[in-house]
């Protein structure tokens, strides 16, 4: 097959185009969350606010507001009420229920689905948005940093363990009812979830997403905090 000068200009053009569209999208869907890169190159403190949909930082040196990173998303794409954070290294963990659970958390509706936001804390962008099967309480790294893991708050309590490159899911865990938080062992080696309606915490194996034992608690167990 032959190509005259007109026919390859054509087709570069055509390639041009092409490329400058898919451009063009991406930098509108940055744009439709309206995030703008920041440079939080100092210690900082980052507050959720879970009403106005935002995180607040703080630079810790001057202990002064510094910026305001926006959280909204795109039409239905929208998180609503973040409610827990969590960092590794460079990396954030937002957890965003879909309701409010600062007065408590009952009262969630079925079919309710949360997210996962995961932020580059030192540019303030959204890196990935996870939607959930269900509501969820927090999210927080492994502390190796290759897994992210989340509560489901439903009566069939599971936790999800995503792979923190691909974003796959890789397991689910079944835990106590209505799971809110997972936290780690320092030495990584194993995780515990409080289990609200169970009124227990599910003490899980981490390499091989099991749980091991079930401690039975006091009524509405919520937050938990390792000491070693």
């Amino acid at each position: 097959m032959q190509f005259n000068l007109r026919t390859v200009a054509m087709a570069t053009g055509f390639a041009i185009l092409i490329a400058t569209i898919a451009i063009s999208c991406r930098q509108h869907k940055m744009d439709d969350r309206k995030m703008t890169e920041k440079n939080i190159n100092y210690p900082a403190a980052y507050i959720v606010n879970g009403e106005s949909n935002t995180l607040s930082v703080i630079k810790l040196q001057t202990n002064t507001l510094t910026d305001t990173i926006e959280l909204m998303g795109p039409g239905a794409d929208m998180p609503m009420w973040p409610h827990h954070i969590y960092q590794q290294q460079q990396r954030l963990a937002v957890g965003v229920p879909g309701m409010d659970l600062s007065e408590g958390h009952a009262g969630g509706m079925a079919g309710m689905k949360g997210k996962v936001l995961v932020l580059d804390a030192l540019k303030g962008t959204v890196v990935k948005d996870l939607e959930l099967p269900a509501m969820n309480h927090n999210a927080t790294f492994s502390p190796n940093g290759l897994e992210l893991w989340t509560s489901q708050m439903e009566t069939s309590g599971k936790v999800l363990v995503y792979d923190a490159s691909s974003w796959q899911l890789k397991n689910t865990i079944n835990v106590g009812k209505q799971p809110a938080e997972v936290t780690f062992s320092a030495d990584g080696l194993t995780a515990y979830v409080t289990n609200q309606m169970a009124a227990s915490v599910s003490v899980v194996d981490v390499k091989n997403h099991a749980v091991i034992k079930n401690i039975a608690v006091g009524k509405k167990p919520n937050g938990i905090v390792i000491r070693q």
